[in-house]
């Protein structure tokens, strides 16, 4: 899984022209999954099963908007080879835990499990955890971030683990059973920069199908992120809604003002939520229902601008704040917490920004997302 370092400049150019890469040049920050790349799509929070066919459910999504698996940040384990001892490893049980020949080896007690384990402090992100050269008679693998367990009991051979830490600490901690011996070559801790999607629920989960889009049922399906609104900014997606009144990307908090969404109004228009104006005021005006349609919504404090098609719809001053406290949902509308206005339809590509998107730039990324 993990892949070689890209930059940004690197990926704006790749396959000449322009690139959607571009937009996040220069520290922009924002979000960037990319529905066609298999590799950063799993069917489960710890990326653990990749999406691989027609109807596979999406738990986790992996952000490329700051080079994602090819970008990984520096390594955080102390002596994760074991090359020689284990220094920097707490042994815990009544078995034992030595290095051999640049391994670990951990036996179980007689009457409890015995593993060694680090704790690492970090910031609040997702991380990826690979586990190298797992065997013996029952390995088995933890990981806590100070408060609640992440993963327990991983059995086999365990490799890539994909975590998400909100406590600011991980504990990891490879163990056996009493009376068993388990090996292991290596343990990482990297983490995965840009912000990500994902969701514990299957039944909550988008299903991902070909040519590259992810299909919400309307109901209950949504990718929750860490990504919160910003004071300006930009949310553009490409999508096929099968009814109106639903939104497709967005948060608010309660009452009528802060709202950051991007929508299909009652009456298949593409429309948005900006402060204190909701679908009924930034809206366009042609039916889009059934069909796919690429809206950007922007706004800098001062002026609201929905662009379809690459082309401005509707632009006009601010009302209102946008709240910055609740974090966006792909796939509903993150209300204060509770998920409303679930999506019903299909979604091939998602940009958001804290920056704003020009004109010229709305343009662009129409016509590459629609080619």
């Amino acid at each position: 899984m993990i892949g070689v370092g890209v930059s940004l400049p690197e990926l704006a150019v790749r396959g000449g022209g322009w690139s959607p890469a571009s937009l996040f040049a220069g520290g922009v920050s924002g979000t960037m999954p990319d529905l066609s790349d298999l590799s950063t799509l799993f069917q489960d929070e710890a990326g653990a099963t990749p999406v691989a066919s027609d109807a596979d459910v999406v738990g986790l999504m992996i952000d490329q908007s700051q080079g994602g698996l090819g970008n990984l940040g520096p390594e955080l384990v102390t002596n994760g080879g074991f090359d020689t001892d284990l220094s920097g490893w707490d042994i815990v049980g009544d078995g034992s835990a030595v290095s051999v020949s640049g391994s670990l080896s951990i036996t179980g007690g007689a009457v409890s499990n015995t593993g060694v384990r680090q704790d690492i402090s970090l910031q609040n992100g997702t991380y990826l955890v690979p586990i190298g050269g797992v065997g013996g008679s029952s390995p088995r693998f933890g990981i806590y971030d100070g408060v609640s367990t992440i993963i327990s009991n991983q059995i086999g051979s365990v490799s890539d683990v994909i975590v998400t830490i909100t406590q600011g600490v991980m504990r990891v901690y490879p163990y056996t059973s009493a009376g068993l011996t388990a090996l292991y070559d290596s343990i990482s801790v990297r983490g995965i920069p840009g912000n990500h999607a994902s969701q514990s629920t299957t039944s909550y989960k988008p299903k991902w199908y070909a040519p590259n889009i992810l299909r919400f049922d309307g109901v209950d399906d949504r990718l929750p992120m860490t990504l919160k609104p910003t004071t300006a900014g930009s949310i553009a997606v490409r999508f096929k809604a099968n009814v109106g009144n639903c939104v497709v990307f967005g948060a608010r908090p309660s009452g009528t003002t802060g709202k950051c969404y991007v929508s299909l109004a009652s009456d298949g228009s593409i429309a948005g939520g900006v402060g204190d104006d909701g679908a009924g005021q930034i809206k366009g005006s042609t039916d889009k229902l059934g069909v796919f349609v690429t809206a950007i919504l922007t706004w800098d404090g001062t002026t609201v601008t929905l662009y379809e098609d690459g082309v401005s719809v509707y632009s006009a001053a601010q009302s209102g704040a946008v709240d910055t406290a609740n974090p966006h949902f792909f796939g509903s509308l993150n209300f204060d917490g509770s998920s409303a206005a679930h999506f019903d339809g299909d979604v091939s590509n998602l940009i958001v920004t804290d920056d704003v998107i020009t004109a010229s730039e709305a343009l662009k990324l129409h016509n590459k997302w629609s080619a």
